[in-house]
């Protein structure tokens, strides 16, 4: 995909001596998204080789550092869903619900 990022680039600049039919907008615009769609899929390839590269699974679920690492924290939506109230949690630093 990186090898054909030049010639699009190539080609996106040679439209611009195109004009659409009705609205008159060049077409180097219009197909201008595609180079950017192109470069950030690069870019998530490129992040994923290294992920792998480094013997990490760039697919695995993360969390957040500070999302709560227990059940009893789980946002007050499920309590509106008539789930029972949340009992103290032993295993977190604050022990609070």
């Amino acid at each position: 995909m990186s090898l054909s990022l030049p010639a699009t680039v190539k080609y996106v600049g040679f439209m611009k001596v195109e004009k659409t039919s009705y609205l008159k907008i060049p077409f180097d615009w219009l197909f201008s998204i595609y180079v950017f769609f192109l470069v950030a899929v690069i870019v998530r390839y490129l992040w994923i080789l290294s992920h792998l590269l480094r013997g990490k699974d760039p697919e695995a679920p993360t969390r957040p550092r500070s999302a709560p690492a227990c059940e009893s924290h789980q946002p007050l939506l499920a309590l509106r869903h008539g789930a029972s109230s949340p009992s103290p949690c032993s295993g977190c630093r604050s022990g609070t619900p």
